[in-house]
């Protein structure tokens, strides 16, 4: 009795995790990932002035932002989102010589960086 009532009990917990794990992570098919790119996070890199220093041609600080791969790397993999959450006197702020992103930029950046692609 006590070995059934323990492999019931196990089961369900087994089976609540596993539905939990599933709810918790989140997949974006790539071309979703690419529209949001598109119509959210470059429209903010191009109008803050990322893009102009951050170009392939000649990239400051090794960061190229001119593109959908460049900028997966950049903001997904690299410290993108520490410098620009960081606050404008601080040392490595950005953009540079430019103003603190609204909260609603951060958000769609910070959004974009959460995305995963299968």
């Amino acid at each position: 009795m006590k070995k059934s009532l323990l492999l019931i009990i196990a089961v369900i917990f087994y089976a609540g995790c596993e539905e939990n794990v599933e709810q918790d992570y989140i997949t974006y098919d790539c071309d979703e990932l690419r529209s949001y790119y598109t119509d959210s996070v470059k429209p903010i890199l191009e109008s803050n002035g990322c893009t102009g220093c951050h170009v392939t041609s000649n990239p400051s600080g090794g960061l190229t932002l001119d593109s959908f791969e460049n900028t997966v790397n950049g903001i997904m993999y690299g410290n993108v989102l520490n410098r620009v959450n960081r606050e404008p006197t601080d040392s490595g702020f950005m953009p540079k010589n430019g103003s603190k992103l609204s909260q609603d930029q951060l958000d769609i950046l910070q959004g974009f960086s959460d995305m995963e692609c299968p």
